[in-house]
């Protein structure tokens, strides 16, 4: 049984490598291209990363002595006469290799053994000094490349093997089911999502259990609201898809398009459509964040719902096309509709009300909800710094008041709608529920991953 658990695994290790990856990752290409293309792409992005410490070891390679004692290891010659040979060519040290191995072995008078391993000791050190002043940058940057890829491209081996022992581990003998685990858990790896540390293991429950069982994973892609500032720096909603012309509180006439907005949400399509591709069973929601005509309360007009409501309208005819497009089930819907209103609810109030206790106006959030009052500030310091800066606001949205506003508001409606969606798996069985949230949205993240039945990814 054992030798067949390791055949089997060998067996899928050897087809995924060969087998084509799911389109949205990219178009002919197998596996093994596919992880060979992305250990460069980490290498060159480490690498390129002015921050680190490799730029400044490459930036001057002799500032480092644990990287220069590994080159080094790498410049001289492996075999014993070639580096007999490299020493003597670059001194003017006349000895032989021959004579060097009857040194060597102790067969050479006494006298001449002593002035042979002298001079050659000393050809030596010129060799090796020679070799660590002549590094270059050039030099360090290509041993560091090499070192790392073939580090990078291992531990991803290694990593590949690993699910197709837990593959096999999950579903015993049944080939098909722990090939369709194994590929989907790699191909979400090789994606550039990235799947919280906390929700990695739930994550890997939920494709189990829709693997093993037939049941969807739900997928929350949330769609924002387009807004623009007229002319006297006040927040508008814009009523649909197209490009929207206007003028701003500095009277320069502006368009603003919806493809940038769009495109982020689309991209948000690419890990259901990878579980969908390989055979995994999903459903996409899509929840228009309409909640936000609720703060500040001058945006919550009769005129603003019905933007929001042509708005909707105009998102389900585009994600109607990409339903056929991916044949896989997308519904958009008001978050409104779907969650209710979330400062009526407790889990809002329950949160929020951390935010007013244990000093000032910001209070804590530590304890119960476990984010730092530090962490809230920062983020309330963040928002205002944007805000700041845009010259096409008026002074209320600039100000800390405002900041401080929506980032009251992001935390409350962050919690009610995390609660929200993890509602959704025991409610109609699915095996698992995911929500994407923005790049960039760490604060948000630490909010939603608060909820244990929720995975989280950016």
């Amino acid at each position: 049984m054992i030798d067949d658990n390791e055949n089997l695994k060998k067996k899928i290790f050897e087809e995924i490598l060969i087998s084509p990856v799911p389109e949205v990752l990219g178009e002919n290409k197998t596996f093994e291209e596919m992880l060979d293309e992305s250990s460069v792409n980490e290498v060159n992005r480490t690498l390129l990363d002015k921050d680190n410490k490799y730029a400044h070891v490459i930036k001057d390679p002799h500032s480092a002595e644990f990287f220069i004692e590994d080159l080094l290891r790498t410049l001289r010659p492996v075999n014993e006469e070639d580096y007999f040979k490299a020493v003597a060519s670059s001194s003017k040290f006349g000895g032989s290799y021959d004579q060097y191995l009857t040194y060597k072995e102790g067969q050479m008078q006494k006298s001449k053994a002593v002035a042979f391993g002298k001079y050659f000791r000393e050809a030596a050190l010129l060799f090796e000094k020679s070799l660590r002043e002549n590094i270059t940058s050039e030099m360090m940057h290509d041993y560091l490349y090499k070192k790392m890829l073939v580090k990078i491209k291992s531990d991803r081996i290694n990593d590949l093997q690993k699910i197709c022992s837990e593959s096999v581990d999950l579903f015993s003998d049944d080939y098909e089911r722990g090939f369709k685990y194994a590929k989907t858990y790699l191909s979400v790896s090789l994606s550039e999502f990235e799947i919280y540390k906390r929700k990695r293991l739930q994550f890997k429950e939920a494709l189990y259990l829709s693997i093993e069982s037939g049941s969807p994973i739900l997928f929350f892609i949330p769609q924002c609201l387009r807004y623009f500032y007229d002319q006297n720096g006040d927040q508008q909603i814009i009523a649909n898809l197209d490009p929207f012309k206007y003028k701003s509180l500095n009277g320069e006439a502006k368009t603003k398009g919806f493809d940038n907005i769009f495109h982020e949400s689309l991209t948000g399509l690419d890990m259901p459509s990878i579980l969908s591709q390989i055979g995994v069973p999903v459903k996409i929601i899509v929840p228009v964040m309409d909640h936000e005509l609720l703060r500040p309360e001058r945006m919550n007009t009769d005129e603003n719902h019905r933007k929001v409501k042509s708005y909707i309208n105009a998102l389900k005819l585009r994600y109607d096309q990409i339903s056929c497009q991916k044949n896989i089930d997308i519904e958009v819907i008001s978050s409104l509709g779907l969650f209710g209103v979330p400062c009526e609810s407790s889990e809002f109030k329950s949160i929020t009300e951390q935010l007013t206790k244990g000093g000032g106006v910001f209070g804590i959030l530590t304890g119960v909800f476990g984010v730092s009052n530090r962490t809230y500030v920062y983020a309330v310091d963040e928002e205002f710094k944007r805000n700041n800066i845009d010259t096409e606001r008026s002074a209320y949205y600039r100000s800390r008041e405002f900041a401080e506003l929506c980032r009251r508001y992001d935390v409350g409606e962050a919690y009610f709608h995390a609660i929200k969606m993890s509602d959704y798996r025991s409610a109609i069985g699915l095996a698992g529920v995911i929500t994407r949230l923005p790049k960039g949205a760490e604060f948000d993240a630490s909010i939603f991953n608060l909820v244990e039945d929720l995975i989280t990814y950016q």
